[in-house]
């Protein structure tokens, strides 16, 4: 009896296990389950997670320089990396400068979406897990 319920247990654990991997992260992200991110998924996403909102400290809908390079990793911290993605020369990006320029910056073949891996090394550049 204690074998089974032991093995009921782990079968039990192990669905749960498959059944969140499948509601979060790329699977849930991809909301056609075509195998690739749109922008407009992508940009869901960040909805979704509050992931600009957790990087915009002061609530004032842009991020300042400090801001980003808290919200990204030290490879991204570079006046380059911020330049390019500040489209208006304002000093702060705003949550659509912020998102079109990550996204851009991650698709790497150029083809208008993020594969799984190139979702998964955006995030990883993100010094906050989302």
């Amino acid at each position: 009896m204690l074998r089974s319920t032991t093995a009921l247990a782990h079968c039990l654990s192990f669905a749960a296990c498959a059944s969140l991997a499948t509601t979060v992260g790329f699977p849930a992200a991809d909301a056609d389950d075509n195998d690739v991110l749109s922008q407009s998924e992508f940009n869901e996403f960040f909805d979704d997670t509050d992931g600009f909102e957790r990087f915009d400290d002061d609530d004032n809908g842009s991020l300042s320089r400090t801001e980003y390079n808290e919200a990204v990793d030290a490879t991204y911290e570079t006046d380059a990396f911020f330049s390019g993605l500040d489209r208006d020369h304002n000093s702060s990006l705003s949550r659509s400068e912020f998102l079109t320029g990550w996204f851009g910056q991650f698709d790497a073949n150029k083809n208008g979406s993020l594969s799984r891996s190139e979702f998964e090394a955006s995030l990883e550049a993100l010094s906050v897990e989302l």
